[in-house]
């Protein structure tokens, strides 16, 4: 078995996300110099290790996000047998900038992150294991690369930012939009549209779009001859994530509610 596996969840424009497993046992590949060729943040699900960068030495667990800067050597030391599998979100320059908020250096066009790591929150491991578990949304795991679980105040300006990305959504319902695209239609960056909406509306963009190809879902039911087709009319993947979101949402199956609709009709005809 070679020492690393690693499999792509998602990959676009804005970010490619990726399940990065090491198989090295402890003191194996300890003190050899690597280099990696883009700046990118590394999320341990399993395991640890220890990266040192010349002095600085960051504690890799499932409590730490480390910050992998590009054309900088590093070492890894591996602290037990059983090796360690982290998730890599590599994100471009541009959304790395905001999403740090100062916590990034640019030296001659590249840049880079100035801390070695960040403690990550339980939520933010909870999504982690829906993306790496689950069928994968890409404005899902866009808006969790851009993510950063910072306050803001509602505003006017905010207030509208928000409404032109719900006109957004409403407009092309069954439209598989991308973050990126949702970003360039309102005027605003990724990172600035995730935090934005996710503080103004409660829920995040994809939990919002999800719950409006619900709602048209409850419309539709009474006339959808099959289920299946109505779950990818809707934008859904397949018809097995259609119902166990609706199940989610509304407590009960589709196909059990649209019998008790015809049901309901057929009594009062």
């Amino acid at each position: 078995m070679p020492a690393l596996l690693s499999r792509t969840l998602l990959e676009s424009p804005l970010v490619r996300i990726r399940d990065v497993q090491c198989f090295a046992c402890r003191g194996r590949h300890g003190g050899v110099a690597e280099c990696d060729s883009v700046t990118h943040i590394v999320i341990p699900y399993r395991g640890s290790f220890v990266r040192r960068v010349g002095a600085r030495v960051a504690h890799a667990d499932v409590n730490q996000a480390v910050f992998f800067n590009v054309a900088e050597e590093y070492r890894i030391d591996h602290l037990a047998d059983e090796g360690d599998a982290c998730v890599s979100l590599e994100v471009t320059d541009e959304v790395l900038e905001d999403l740090a908020e100062g916590a990034v250096r640019t030296r001659s066009g590249v840049v880079s992150f100035a801390a070695a790591q960040r403690r990550i929150p339980p939520a933010l491991q909870l999504q982690i294991s829906k993306l790496r578990h689950s069928s994968h949304n890409a404005l899902f795991a866009e808006e969790l690369a851009c993510e950063s679980r910072r306050a803001q105040r509602s505003t006017a300006a905010s207030r509208r930012l928000i409404d032109r990305a719900k006109q957004a959504l409403h407009s092309q319902p069954y439209r598989r939009w991308s973050l990126g695209e949702i970003a360039n239609h309102v005027g605003a960056s990724p990172v600035h549209l995730t935090q934005t909406f996710s503080d103004g509306e409660g829920v995040p963009l994809y939990r919002y779009q999800t719950q409006l190809r619900l709602a048209l879902a409850l419309h539709r039911l009474p006339e959808a001859k099959d289920l299946a087709s109505l779950a990818l009319d809707l934008g859904f993947s397949s018809h097995s994530q259609f119902s166990a979101a609706f199940t989610k949402m509304y407590g009960v199956a589709p196909s059990r509610h649209q019998s008790q609709l015809l049901k309901n009709r057929t009594a009062h005809s």
